[in-house]
């Protein structure tokens, strides 16, 4: 045995992977064939671990493959590898293992089965269980506790006698829970019974009942089917029948601090979770930088409630297009979110029948091809909304049906064969270079504020309450089930982990732009309402508002920054009010 084909096998051990003879021969060869050894067997071993994962023999096929995809990965820049539209049922499902403490990659069950809900509630507690116990509060066992320290409104310090000290937090199992002991913090999911409606905290091992009349909460908002951090006591509890029941009474509830992405990515070695490809190294992130940075005409446009069928949305989209072409550079994309119609689809009174949803897509095909040039240069990307033509309202939602879009297809690429168009799902991701960008058509914001617990605390906007919650719960809809039906199988499409750098929300509220750390999330508002739209400029990632004017306005271009119009508007109200 060669000294290389034992360090191959020593790292293998070491990752708690096994490979089989021909995969192990196979890597021995290929790390020969490299000018540096040493740095191959490295990027080889990362690569496999972030693939394949622990459990699971490295075949030969696998070995083969990988090699082939990080030779070719270094072409990242050239051509549509750039820049990819990720499907919401393509993204790979990993499951921790909290043994080995790291995830692998798993097969998604071929039928729905009773026990898939109750694997999506332990994903999505051991997902954050994971994340928090990577946090110094937690890694210590001794027993200070402060559990304001942690929460997403405070620094993780606490002053004691005038001083500031490290805060040290211990979790505590459920079931290990004792009347007339100390203050404890737990974490678990919030639910509701059905009998009496009361609020119960469970976590893997053990379920309690929650007394929530003198408890402070924390920013975000707090609802059914968050996983939450709660600071109290077990005390008992008598009813009017003399039944005692113990009850866990918290004087504080926060959700678990978020984790930046470039966090998340050290912590599992830059494995790809969007796109299950090999992990990447941080002298390629470095590239991926450099090659956004360098690219400053690159920009993305993101239009929401886009209705097809006003033929006002019509005429603003042309004038949006003729706009675009008189640029430097194409947009890099065209980003259109549903609904795709202005009311509900149907044969009834005031519904949108299923022929007239297809006639205004070739309405919209008519324009578009009045642009082959930028039909040839941009991606146009069609994500639907809640009540676009489709299957139910379950996320993540499928694209629009094959029945409509394989003949709109064909008969554009019979125009301009080179058409870059793609219906994706709702939600979907765009990877672009370093970045990943995620798009959710939903109206999460009054979903969650109906629901929450608590009532946002004023320091910060409904916005920042909202990705706030999606940052802490690494999730796009922690909403219980039966207020927003998710498919179980595909649950891991709607997570935030890591974190992605910009979050596209397409909902019924006005433009914004916010961030929270290494992380932001823009609305581009309703475009069938005043043509409100955004620029995304990924070299800075700077978010731009802008809208297309009616008609009536003299704007020649047609197109005006919001900001300009409203100065505007209040000079032109001075000047009546003057005269």
């Amino acid at each position: 045995m060669t000294e290389v084909r034992k360090r191959v096998q020593k790292e293998l051990r070491f990752r708690s992977m096994t490979a089989r003879p021909d995969a192990v021969k196979y890597l021995e060869s290929t790390i020969l064939a490299d000018a540096d050894p040493d740095a191959a067997l490295t990027v080889l071993m990362e690569h496999l671990q972030a693939r394949v994962g622990a459990g699971k023999p490295v075949e030969l096929a696998t070995a083969q493959q990988l090699v082939y995809d990080i030779q070719n990965q270094k072409e990242v820049s050239s051509g549509d590898d750039s820049f990819a539209v990720v499907d919401a049922f393509d993204v790979p499902y990993f499951r921790y293992n909290g043994v080995r403490r790291n995830f692998y990659r798993m097969e998604r069950p071929p039928r729905v089965q009773p026990q898939q809900y109750v694997r999506v509630l332990r994903d999505r507690y051991e997902l954050i269980h994971q994340r928090l116990l990577r946090r110094k509060e937690f890694r210590s066992r001794h027993s200070g506790l402060d559990l304001a320290a942690v929460s997403n409104s405070s620094k993780n310090k606490r002053v004691v006698g005038g001083k500031q000290r490290d805060t040290h937090i211990e979790i505590s199992q459920i079931e290990s829970l004792v009347v007339g002991s100390s203050s404890k913090v737990i974490l678990g999911i919030l639910t509701q019974g059905l009998d009496d409606g009361s609020y119960h905290l469970e976590d893997l091992n053990g379920s309690v009942k929650l007394d929530l009349s003198e408890t402070e909460f924390f920013n975000g908002f707090i609802t059914e089917g968050c996983v939450l951090l709660a600071e109290g006591v077990l005390q008992e509890d008598c009813d009017v029948t003399s039944t005692t029941t113990k009850v866990f009474r918290p004087s504080r509830i926060t959700l678990p601090k978020y984790e930046e992405r470039s966090e998340t990515l050290d912590a599992h070695s830059g494995m790809d979770f969007v796109q299950g490809r090999g992990a990447v190294s941080k002298e390629q992130l470095e590239e991926l930088l450099e090659l956004e940075a360098s690219n400053e005409s690159a920009s993305i446009v993101f239009l929401s409630d886009v209705h097809l069928d006003n033929p006002k949305v019509l005429r603003k989209l042309e004038k949006l297009f003729e706009g675009c072409m008189g640029m430097n550079q194409a947009p890099l994309a065209f980003v259109l979110m549903g609904n795709f119609a202005s009311c509900p689809i149907g044969d009834g009174d005031d519904q949108c029948s299923a022929k007239a949803y297809c006639e205004s897509f070739e309405k919209l095909q008519a324009v578009m091809l009045k642009f082959p040039d930028l039909l040839r240069k941009s991606h146009f990307i069609f994500v639907p909304g809640p009540s676009d033509l489709g299957e139910v309202a379950v996320l993540p939602r499928a694209r629009l049906p094959s029945a409509l879009t394989q003949s709109w297809l064909a008969q554009l690429h019979k125009h301009v064969p080179e058409a870059r168009v793609t219906f994706a799902s709702n939600p979907c991701r765009i990877k672009y270079l370093s970045q990943e960008l995620v798009i959710f058509r939903n109206d999460t914001m009054s979903k969650m504020r109906r629901h929450s617990l608590n009532e946002p605390k004023d320091d910060l906007s409904i916005p920042e309450h909202l990705l706030t919650t999606m940052l802490c719960q690494s999730h796009l809809c922690p909403l219980p089930f039966q207020i927003m039906p998710i498919a179980w199988a595909h649950d891991a499409a709607l997570r935030l982990y890591p974190a992605p750098q910009l979050l596209v929300t397409g909902d019924r509220y006005d433009q914004f732009s916010i961030s929270q750390g290494e992380s932001a999330m823009i609305n581009p508002g309703s475009f069938y309402m005043d043509g409100s739209f955004i620029f995304y400029v990924p070299a800075h990632q700077i978010s731009e508002f802008s809208r297309v004017v009616d008609d009536s306005d003299e704007d020649p271009a047609g197109i005006s920054d919001s900001e300009e119009d409203d100065e505007e508007e209040e000079e032109e109200e001075e000047d009546k009010e003057m005269h």
